[in-house]
């Protein structure tokens, strides 16, 4: 396992791509919306340089957070993914639209999981292994 996509690049999603970074993986962010990529990176590159600075992270750790690659595009964000964290809007109907989406563009072999606290994750299971109800 070598490649985390990260689906929603707010705060839970960028501090998922943020662990997983600096710990070594190749690290996928998207969002639709430009504009919430553009503000992940900017706040990754601060919370690096804060962490570096406080001695919380080394600089192999903090160079690290330069390899996350902010994207635009599902497809091409999950493609290559070994596993894949949704972590947009606490709403089903857009969680179920993202993972129907994932289902068509992740490998088979990538692993799916969800960043929700408050929402079934039974309904998200059922999409990937092709049930609908």
């Amino acid at each position: 396992m070598s490649t985390i996509a990260v689906i929603g690049a707010g705060t839970m999603g960028r501090g998922i791509a943020y662990t997983a970074a600096i710990q070594g993986f190749a690290v996928q962010l998207y969002d639709v919306y430009e504009e919430a990529l553009e503000h992940a990176k900017v706040e990754i590159e601060r919370l690096g340089a804060k962490s570096f600075d406080r001695g919380y992270l080394n600089e192999d750790e903090r160079e690290r957070l330069q390899t996350i690659t902010y994207n635009g595009t599902l497809q091409h964000a999950v493609e290559s993914a070994d596993v894949v964290i949704e972590a947009v809007l606490e709403e089903m109907s857009l969680k179920l639209s993202v993972f129907k989406e994932l289902d068509k563009y992740a490998p088979a072999h990538a692993i799916l999981a969800t960043n929700t606290s408050t929402l079934s994750q039974r309904k998200l299971v059922r999409i990937r292994v092709g049930q609908t109800k």
